[in-house]
């Protein structure tokens, strides 16, 4: 096979590879959101800042409906596990994309101040927080590529 051939098959591997990579990276931001549920606090993250506590009146109202030891913004969808299976990611040939269609990641996300519910990032903490491992599996595999 002449330079031309190979440079066909490594087109052919490049996408095959790309796909795979962006799915193992998926697969750690994926993990690192669904690993945000359920806790009440979790710490600043690049841009994204620490969960704020739970107000008195919101640990009191969650106390008087029987939520008992956890007493989480979101213990309903934490215990159900609602939130973290609406989490999910998607891949196509132009990225890997990792979300939710739930209204409830959305206010967690993004927080609201009609409700005085402050942020609580998942996604972008999640993304953050994998960041350097995602740049690894990417990297790894353009390296292999081109040993190739």
């Amino acid at each position: 096979m002449g330079f031309a051939g190979h440079l066909a098959d490594l087109s052919i591997a490049v996408e095959h590879e790309k796909i795979e990579a962006l799915t193992r990276a998926a697969v750690v931001v994926e993990t690192a959101a669904k690993g945000l549920i359920g806790h009440d606090e979790n710490p600043a993250v690049g841009p994204y800042p620490a969960w704020a506590p739970l107000a008195p009146d919101t640990i009191k109202e969650k106390t008087a409906l029987g939520y008992v030891g956890r007493i989480s913004a979101y213990d309903t969808e934490y215990r159900t596990g609602e939130l973290e299976q609406s989490i999910h990611k998607s891949i196509n040939a132009a990225g890997a994309v990792v979300g939710s269609a739930s209204e409830v990641a959305l206010v967690q996300e993004e927080g609201d101040p009609a409700h005085n519910l402050p942020p609580r990032s998942i996604f972008g903490a999640a993304g953050f927080k994998s960041s350097q491992k995602v740049a690894e599996i990417i990297g790894a595999t353009v390296v292999d590529i081109f040993k190739r």
